[in-house]
């Protein structure tokens, strides 16, 4: 159990740039692991022969001076093995394979996006990192684009998608439960010994929050979330408010300017070919 509680406390106590959906399947499998429904030969398979699984973010360079960077799962920051196993793609590994990539000589990057999001630790400097390229970027997906991976994304040079997948979810999630009914009907009270002044030191520790505790990750939760924006806007007009954390598909995403056109991976190849052929350079 040991060995988990720094999944647990990221799990379930961090702020998400995640989809509902994406998060609910980290935490059942999480539980799962937990109850012992998943069986030790899975993980060891996933481990591979050196005790490790495959880095996120590898990489190929084509003929045409293009680097090929797929990105695929949950983000996360200095993820430990049983994390990348659990299906997590470490923001670590990606920048590495950007710089790389660029080192290597490449003259543009199509970076296919295959996440619904993933920790918010971490997504800023990516993004940063990303933009910084000094090559061509276009930003491709033909299954799901969402919340960090949407963070990452935002600064390419373009957005292509499929008409089937889905984009967006701008928005930012501290996955609390309140357990106090749960508690009260157990008999138990949450009755910590804090030091003079320290009454957010508890904050997440209860079944449930004071109203100053609230107010303090709410305003942590709004802070990510006006970086996060702040970032987007610096290279897309949207209506934030317009679309309420939602993710959106085709036509309904092209024309809330999450992305600036549709069609296959082949069509985002051939824009970022274009872009390379016409000198563009990689910062807006």
């Amino acid at each position: 159990m040991k060995r988990f509680s720094r999944i647990i406390e990221r799990v379930q106590y961090e702020p998400w740039l995640i989809t509902p959906a994406g998060h609910a399947a980290i935490r059942q499998l999480l539980e799962s692991k937990l109850a012992g429904d998943v069986p030790p030969s899975f993980w060891q398979q996933q481990q591979g022969s050196e005790g490790a699984p495959p880095a996120a973010g590898g990489r190929t360079i084509d003929r045409a001076g293009l680097a090929h960077l797929p990105v695929s799962g949950v983000l996360g920051n200095r993820l430990s093995w049983l994390e990348k196993i659990c299906g997590g793609a470490d923001y670590q590994d990606i920048g590495t394979a950007l710089e790389a990539a660029v080192d290597d000589g490449a003259r543009g990057i199509l970076l296919h996006l295959d996440s619904p999001g993933g920790m918010a630790n971490g997504a800023g400097e990516t993004a940063e990192l990303i933009a910084s390229a000094g090559v061509p970027v276009i930003a491709y997906t033909d299954t799901i684009m969402c919340s960090a991976a949407y963070y990452l994304a935002a600064s390419a040079q373009r957005i292509l998608a499929a008409p089937s997948a889905a984009v967006g979810s701008i928005g930012v999630m501290l996955p609390w439960v309140d357990q106090g009914r749960l508690w009260a009907q157990e008999g138990l009270e949450f009755a910590p010994i804090l030091s003079q002044d320290s009454e957010l030191k508890s904050a997440g520790a209860g079944p449930s929050l004071s109203p100053a505790q609230r107010r303090h990750l709410q305003a942590q939760a709004d802070a990510l979330y006006a970086d996060f924006t702040g970032f987007v806007s610096r290279y897309r007009q949207i209506d934030f408010a317009g679309l309420a954390g939602g993710a959106y598909f085709g036509q309904a995403a092209r024309a809330a300017n999450l992305v600036d056109g549709l069609g296959t991976y082949g069509d985002a190849y051939q824009a970022l070919l274009g872009l390379v052929d016409n000198g563009r350079p990689g910062n807006r």
